[in-house]
């Protein structure tokens, strides 16, 4: 395997190309809870929407940016890679209007079932799966916001399920604060879906993070976790990890893992460094196999290009080298550090509408 024939034109697929596997599922989550009315409602002044804006991040709030892609200079090289990195962003954002779009569709347009001074509840019927939905949201005391989802296959008895809970908790400016919802995939009753996904967000200022965090899934190719930084410069971050892809042809039992880091100025340069491990690479022998590449501002041309390959032994040697490190806006490579949590777990409690026919 010619690993600095292959690498360049394989790594700056792995940044697409995994991301739409657990975003695909928010998707369709989401879209499987369309809801039509139950048409029971409580008397009382509404401000559902106001009390779900506080409660929702905005997309502004979680949206993924990243400096602009340019054609490139005369005669230069567009980065792969930073094309990759935009092109997993905008599968992302797609993922996190929907979502955000659905929830504040349902609010506007269907009446919650109960409203009380700081909580408003809606219990539906569910379109594209049988059965029935209930969500809340609440204040508490202290300031924050908790949203509970639940749903429920027809017939008598069927017991609830949480679909998910969340919570944010807002900071001292306007939209400051932090927040976390997680999905238990496993209760969506669509087919195909499983496992559990854990989303946390926070913003203080211009500064914005956002994490993905995915938890026994059983799909063969999947991205495991994903981290967006933004500072409030405009320089950021992005990172993620995947398993199971397969990412060379002609070897459908051999899968790689992958995982890479974005990173970029505020002016726009950036550098990537990608690793790939298992599948083919430790079939030809080798620990790991990582490419690093770099871009200036504002053209997004590349300005060094380096494959670099690790044998079982752990000895490195370069494959390939375009350019000097030096003229990369940082030359100090980078690892993934990305955030870990414990697998979120279903509520002891269900909420006292549950009880509700």
């Amino acid at each position: 395997m010619n690993l600095a024939a292959v690498l360049p034109a394989v790594l700056p697929a792995v940044l697409p190309a995994v991301l739409p596997a657990v975003l695909r599922v928010v998707l369709i989550a989401t879209v499987s809870l369309a809801v039509v009315a139950c048409h029971r409602t409580d008397d009382g002044e509404s401000d559902d929407q106001a009390l779900l804006a506080q409660a929702l991040p905005t997309e502004a709030d979680v949206i993924i940016t990243l400096p602009g892609l340019a054609a490139g200079k005369p005669g230069g090289r567009a980065s792969e890679l930073h094309a990759g990195a935009v092109a997993a962003a905008s599968i992302a954002n797609a993922a996190v209007r929907a979502w955000l779009g659905v929830l504040r569709s349902l609010v506007r347009d269907v009446p919650a079932t109960v409203r009380g001074p700081h909580r408003r509840v809606w219990l539906v019927e569910r379109v594209a799966v049988p059965g029935r939905a209930l969500g809340a949201i609440e204040r508490h005391a202290d300031g924050h916001i908790a949203v509970q989802l639940l749903v429920r296959e027809p017939g008598p008895g069927a017991p609830w399920r949480w679909l998910g809970n969340g919570t944010f908790t807002p900071g001292e400016g306007e939209r400051d604060g932090r927040g976390a919802l997680w999905v238990n995939f496993a209760h969506a009753g669509t087919p195909g879906m499983d496992g559990k996904a854990l989303v946390l967000w926070s913003r203080v200022g211009a500064r914005r993070t956002m994490s993905l965090l995915r938890y026994g899934g059983t799909a063969a190719a999947e991205t495991r976790a994903l981290h967006f930084q933004q500072e409030s410069d405009g320089s950021g971050q992005l990172l993620f990890r995947a398993g199971g892809l397969e990412l060379f042809e002609g070897t459908p039992a051999l899968r790689e893992d992958g995982a890479a880091i974005v990173r970029w100025s505020a002016a726009g340069a950036g550098r990537v460094d990608a690793t790939l491990s298992g599948g083919n690479i430790a079939a030809s022998g080798l620990r790991h196999a990582t490419l690093a590449q770099c871009w200036d501002a504002p053209d997004i041309t590349v300005v060094f290009d380096r494959v670099r390959v690790t044998d079982a032994q752990g000895a490195t040697s370069v494959r390939s080298i375009d350019g000097a490190e030096a003229d990369c806006f940082t030359a100090t490579p980078a690892q993934p550090v990305l955030p870990e949590a414990a697998e979120p777990m279903d509520p002891t409690t269900l909420p006292e509408e549950s009880t509700l026919p």
